[in-house]
């Protein structure tokens, strides 16, 4: 279990990071999710506020996975 929730954590923190500082990498990636998953309109207003939710996730797991219960 723990390891599943690092792996999520980390995969949060990569995501949040590149809506952060890299968000051409993102639209590239949205390219072939783009009717399913995202809207470019979403990416361009709202990547900040996406950015910084998916850190928040990423870094809670990879808290309690590292910590442990």
């Amino acid at each position: 279990m723990r390891l599943l929730e690092v792996l999520i954590g980390l995969f949060f923190l990569i995501i949040s990071l590149g809506y952060l500082y890299r968000p051409t990498i993102i639209i590239r990636f949205n390219a072939w999710g783009r009717k399913y998953l995202f809207n470019d309109q979403l990416l361009i207003t709202h990547r900040k506020k996406i950015g910084v939710v998916l850190l928040i996730i990423a870094i809670i797991f990879l808290y309690g996975g590292l910590i442990g219960r």
